[in-house]
């Protein structure tokens, strides 16, 4: 998978649509979970976010910052976006 740009830079929107699904199902797979179980923990509905994991859709914001907050970590880990640790100084 390649990665994101870092810290600044924009992700483009076939990134996005690409990349984020397959970042999504790799996250639940490492957690042993079923995307039943990512609904249960942020509320969504199942059908909802099996359009996330196969890319029907796209997540907006409050979705990914719920998202993020069930896999513990930033939006930009979530996405695949390196944070360029130097640019925050």
């Amino acid at each position: 998978m390649p990665t994101a740009p870092k810290g600044g830079s924009t992700i483009t929107r076939e990134y996005y649509r690409d990349n984020f699904p397959k970042r999504l199902m790799k996250l639940t797979a490492e957690r042993g979970w079923s995307y039943y179980d990512v609904a249960r923990e942020t509320g969504m509905s199942p059908s909802t976010l099996y359009k996330y994991y196969h890319a029907c859709i796209m997540p907006g914001v409050d979705t990914l910052a719920a998202l993020a907050d069930v896999f513990g970590m930033t939006m930009d880990e979530l996405i695949g976006r390196s944070v360029n640790k130097e640019s925050e100084s």
